[in-house]
């Protein structure tokens, strides 16, 4: 409901080019390193969880401008020490593109939306692999299932990131306070965006808006 009351204008990526470009690549490489621990582990468990959590790691590596990360990157630029290593912020600037697959994820089971960045959403990938692998039941309601357990997973993996931040315990507490009333705030406008799109009525500029700033 939000994105028909509010157009917004798209900011291309320019891969490689400068500070932006490398940083992208540093954080594209964490998650990368990140998520190829996380399918060994769950591969050793069971194949099927390790096929889950390719899957998982396609739909977080499938593109994007990469905005949070790399507005996180400019606000610790301006208060960190000069030559702070960037080593030492990857991991949570690799958690807040982590959260926002989790969001994407479910946003998308909730639109019944079809594509996402030019590619199948979870769901849809999700049910077309019930429907090849002839299993029972709906193939539908299997993606939107799974769809939701990938969204929870990428919500845990963005916790265990902010974690291996290695940054002093004070400070890592400081971002915890930010980094949790982020996620609440981002919960209650996707919660004031479904709520609208039951009742049209109540929508104007002001209230999208709002919906726009808590959701982002």
């Amino acid at each position: 409901m939000v994105n028909d009351t509010l157009e917004g204008n798209r900011i291309p990526r320019q891969a490689g080019a400068g500070t932006t470009g490398r940083l992208i690549d540093a954080v594209e490489g964490t998650l990368a390193d990140f998520l190829t621990d996380q399918i060994v582990a769950l591969d050793a468990v069971d194949p099927a969880l390790g096929g889950f959590a390719r899957t998982t790691r396609d739909l977080v590596l499938a593109g994007g401008k990469r905005l949070r990360p790399t507005f996180a990157y400019w606000g610790w630029r301006s208060v960190c020490r000069p030559g702070a290593p960037l080593d030492d912020v990857l991991p949570a600037l690799a958690a807040l593109e982590m959260l926002h697959t989790f969001a994407l994820v479910h946003d998308d089971v909730m639109d019944e939306s079809d594509t996402r960045r030019g590619h199948p959403t979870a769901h849809r990938l999700f049910a077309a692999q019930h429907a090849r692998a002839n299993r029972r039941g709906d193939a539908d309601r299997f993606g939107n299932t799974a769809a939701i357990l990938v969204g929870d997973l990428c919500l845990v993996w963005a916790d265990q990131l902010i974690a291996r931040t290695p940054l002093p315990s004070a400070t890592l507490f400081a971002v915890r306070a930010c980094y949790d009333r982020m996620r609440v705030e981002a919960v209650a406008g996707q919660y004031l965006d479904v709520l609208g799109e039951a009742s049209p009525e109540t929508w104007s500029v002001e209230r999208a808006l709002l919906v726009a700033r808590y959701k982002t």
